[in-house]
């Protein structure tokens, strides 16, 4: 009478993790399958190699699936929330965003945290693209007021103002500065919309006026 034999411990648990893996049956190769469909832009994979886990062997791009990541201070990141609106700048014109997720902490050498964006439409982005992004926070949209460049704020007399142009040339302007963001600075009293500042020259209007060469 012949005993049925039961299978070696555990050798359902190795074959499930071998389908898993995509191992072929002889245990000779492995596919490698990318999880999103697209285009292989690199390639780090040379036939008869040894890899170790974790190796990127090849990348994989769709340019209708672009993520974009953003790198903010950590106290900006305190104050952007998932749902923010943000704004992509790119030669051929402005492209809309939303904020999708931020990371919980910061890098350890960077001191930076990095901004997940939804984009409402990939326009002119490529894959590995170097590009600006301005986030409008929650704090900033209900305040209201205008974005100026931050090199466009000066200090007279204690006061920040801008140089607004006149017909004369250029006036100090008093202002009061909201947020301050990559280079930006909300205006939320002193200006209204329309108005030309100085901007990259706006110290040597300072100086001027040091001078009494601008209209103060």
């Amino acid at each position: 009478m012949n005993t049925p034999h039961d299978a070696a411990p555990g050798a359902s648990a190795q074959a499930s993790a071998a389908m898993a893996a995509r191992v072929s049956s002889d245990g000779r190769s492995t596919a490698v399958v990318s999880p999103i469909s697209g285009r292989v832009t690199a390639s780090n994979a040379t036939l008869g190699s040894f890899v170790t886990a974790g190796t990127e062997l090849f990348r994989v791009a769709n340019a209708s699936q672009i993520e974009v990541q953003a790198s903010v201070s950590a106290l900006d990141a305190a104050r952007i929330g998932v749902g923010d609106r943000a704004t992509i700048s790119l030669p051929e014109g402005d492209v809309q965003a939303t904020v999708r997720s931020i990371t919980p902490g910061v890098d350890a050498e960077s001191r930076s945290a990095t901004v997940l964006l939804n984009v409402s439409g990939v326009g002119g982005l490529r894959p590995g693209q170097a590009i600006a992004v301005r986030i409008y926070t929650r704090d900033a949209q209900n305040t209201g007021g205008i974005s100026v460049p931050e090199e466009a704020i000066q200090t007279v007399e204690g006061r920040e103002v801008v140089f607004v142009r006149t017909a004369q040339g250029f006036a100090a302007t008093p202002v009061i500065v909201g947020q301050r963001s990559g280079g930006r600075a909300q205006i939320t009293s002193g200006l209204t919309a329309g108005q030309v500042v100085a901007t990259r020259n706006a110290f040597l209007l300072k100086a001027a006026l040091g001078a009494g060469e601008v209209e103060h």
